[in-house]
């Protein structure tokens, strides 16, 4: 029997994300972009650290290169007000000290070519580096 397996689309925007329904996470448009374009895998909703269960919005496991998207940058979102800010702070802060590089974006620039650039650039910095 041929296989008839299809590949569902993406969510679309405003949808509630599997994390929030308590589901696993599911790829994305951008997991897609990344896959496609980079021919690498990115993961959704990566979890980095089991114990404050600290998640980036995208992570690429193999280069510990991880991606999140700062929202409400113009319009005082979780991330740009006092508690927000210092939380993120203290993530990304441990972050770095577990070896993960950070790359932050805004909603906006997500699906750009410059996101792109900016991934495939932290991969070729790490590729060339001396042993």
């Amino acid at each position: 029997m041929p296989n008839t397996k299809t590949t569902q689309p993406p969510p679309a925007r405003g949808q509630k994300s599997a994390q929030k329904r308590g589901k696993a996470p599911t790829t994305d448009q951008f997991c897609f972009l990344v896959a496609s374009n980079l021919k690498i895998t990115i993961e959704k909703e990566y979890q980095f650290y089991a114990k404050r269960k600290w998640r980036f919005d995208y992570a690429i496991p193999e280069y510990k290169i991880a991606i999140e998207v700062e929202g409400g940058v113009w319009t005082r979102g979780r991330h740009t007000r006092g508690a927000g800010f210092m939380g993120d702070m203290v993530k990304y802060n441990a972050a770095a000290v577990f070896g993960w590089r950070l790359l932050r974006v805004v909603p906006d620039t997500l699906m750009t070519d410059r996101t792109l650039r900016l991934i495939r650039a932290c991969i070729e910095n790490q590729k060339n580096l001396p042993e």
